[in-house]
Formats: C-alpha cells, sequence, structure tokens
C-alpha cells in the first residue's frame, strides 16, 4: 500500500461518474452561444444609437450626445472639449433627447 499517493494536476476534471464529457462540452457550446448572441444584440445597439446621432441636424447636439454615448466622457469633460459651461452641455444634451425617437 502507497503512503503518499500521488495527485493528478493536469487542471482536467476527475472522479465522475461520467465517461466523457460530452456533457460539458455541450454546456459550454451553449454558453458560447448565448455570449455570441450577446455580443450581437450590443454592436446592433451601438450602430442603433450612432445612427440616431448622426442623424440629428445641430452639430453641437450631436457632438455632445457621440461624447457621451460613444467615447464616454463625463459631462465635465465634454464641456472642456466644446469650451462651454456644464449647464449649457445638459440643455444641449436635453434638446437632442427630444429630437431622438427611442423605442
Amino acid at each position: 500500500m502507497k503512503m503518499y499517493p500521488s495527485s493528478n494536476n493536469d487542471g482536467m476534471p476527475h472522479g465522475s461518474n461520467q465517461s466523457d464529457l460530452s456533457s460539458y462540452a455541450a454546456d459550454l457550446l451553449e454558453r458560447e452561444d448565448e455570449l455570441y448572441q450577446e455580443g450581437v444584440k450590443q454592436v446592433q445597439t451601438y450602430k442603433d444609437i450612432e445612427y440616431r446621432i448622426n442623424k440629428l441636424e445641430n452639430q453641437d447636439e450631436r457632438d455632445v450626445m457621440f461624447y457621451r454615448y460613444i467615447k464616454g466622457f463625463k459631462w465635465w469633460q465634454i464641456a472642456q472639449l466644446m469650451d462651454c459651461s456644464e449647464e449649457w452641455i445638459y440643455k444641449l444634451h436635453g434638446r437632442a433627447l427630444k429630437k431622438i425617437q427611442i423605442n
């Protein structure tokens, strides 16, 4: 009898009653498909937002929306970048939101 049995540290699952990894592989494929579909939906949402921003006629409104929703800037950063007050940025943002149709 061995006093110190060796252990297998290869990172693979061991010791289950299952003879193969088919259910694990099926679960993994299902999760990969879910993640892919989520990514596709995010890209579609991004493109929709970008399209709606580009339809705005006023350049300042487009800029505020672009910097906020595409670039992810904070309000103070947008104000600094556009060389105006945060209050004016809020007004431009509000005007733009009224013009954008969101379903």
